[in-house]
Formats: structure tokens, C-alpha cells, sequence
């Protein structure tokens, strides 16, 4: 699943906006991490404990917003954004959120072919010779009901197995570099250490 922060995606139709989606996380430090967060303020300088929690709280955020797009039918979120506050003392709370799309405005090609399909029908039994229009109805429908729902357009190309999302961040645990990848085919995301 494509999840951008832009108004529209790259070399791709959107057509059909599925309406809000977010993803909504809540976590809080443990004890002894609060403690050793509550003495690191005290000296000054990154509490990266808090860091980390919030790093990895917006990943969380991201990928339930994935989840919940993918519930809806969509194929890509735009317009994504993050808002975060804090629950009590030790709670943080991060929301994902963005507009869900679709790639393809099904409805009125289904109804078409079918418009397609009744017309050849009363063709047929009024005259004859609407077996044509009938055959072309149902081809219409097959033919929209084997697009992929998120398509590239003319200029682009077709997708890859699995495509960088431009995200980066470095893992608190390891210090490595991840970068998010996603299969366009099933919208799975994955965390990936970047390789010199």
C-alpha cells in the first residue's frame, strides 16, 4: 500500500476517494524506563528512551492506518499525516491519518456492462441479433472486474514485487538504517536494514 503525505500519488490514477482512515496507537514507557528517562531530564540532553517509544509508536500508527485502508478497499492513502499527545504522564498517544483511495470508479463501468448485457437481451427477444451487445456487456464487466484496483498510469510503469516508500529511520536497539518497502500487490510494509 502506497501511503504518502501529497494530495495525489506519483504515476498513479486515483479516482475514487474512500473517505478518512487513521490508525491510533497508545503506549507508555515502563517503570524503569521512566526512571531512567526522569534522571536523564534532570541532567539534560535527548531522553531517548522517550525517543524510542515515540519512534516506534509511529510506526505502529502507520502500519494500523495501513491495516484500516486495507479494510475499506483502498490502495493507497494520501494526504497522511500524524498527530500525537500525551495521556496522563506516561502515556503517549500518536494518531496516523489520512484519506483512503481507489484506483478504479467500478460502479458506473459495472453498470454500464450492464446496461450493455439488458440491452442485447431485449434486443434478442424483440428482433434478434442482440447477442452481440450481450457478449460485449459481459466483456465490459469482466474486464472491470479483473483490473487491478490500483493501476499505474500511462507514463509510469508497472510495479515491482516490492518498492521502497522513501522512509528511513535509524533502529534505537541496533543503530542501523531501515528503510520501509511495500508490495503494491498485497500492501504488505516492511522494515528493512539499508545495506552500504
Amino acid at each position: 500500500m502506497i501511503v504518502t503525505t501529497t494530495e495525489n500519488v506519483a504515476g498513479h490514477d486515483t479516482v475514487e476517494s474512500l473517505g478518512q482512515v487513521f490508525g491510533v496507537v497508545v503506549r507508555s514507557r515502563g517503570l524503569g524506563g521512566n526512571i531512567v528517562a526522569g534522571l536523564r531530564s534532570l541532567i539534560g540532553g535527548e531522553i531517548k528512551e522517550y525517543t524510542s517509544l515515540v519512534e516506534d509508536t509511529r510506526r505502529h500508527a502507520v502500519d494500523r492506518l495501513v491495516a484500516n485502508a486495507r479494510l475499506m478497499g483502498a490502495d493507497a492513502v494520501v494526504m497522511m499525516r500524524f498527530d500525537s499527545g500525551s495521556i496522563g504522564q506516561t502515556m503517549n498517544e500518536v494518531v496516523a491519518y489520512g484519506r483512503a483511495m481507489s484506483g478504479g470508479a467500478k460502479t458506473v463501468g459495472y453498470a454500464v456492462g450492464a446496461l450493455l448485457i439488458g440491452g442485447g437481451l431485449l434486443l434478442e427477444a424483440l428482433h434478434g441479433g442482440g447477442l452481440g451487445l450481450l457478449l460485449f456487456g459481459a466483456l465490459v464487466i469482466a474486464g472491470i472486474a479483473l483490473e487491478p484496483r490500483y493501476r499505474r498510469s500511462a507514463t509510469g510503469s508497472a510495479p515491482a514485487a516490492w518498492q521502497p516508500t522513501g522512509e528511513r529511520f535509524i533502529d534505537d536497539e541496533t543503530g542501523e538504517l531501515i528503510e520501509v518497502w511495500y508490495d503494491p500487490a498485497s500492501g504488505r510494509r516492511d522494515y528493512r536494514p539499508v545495506r552500504p
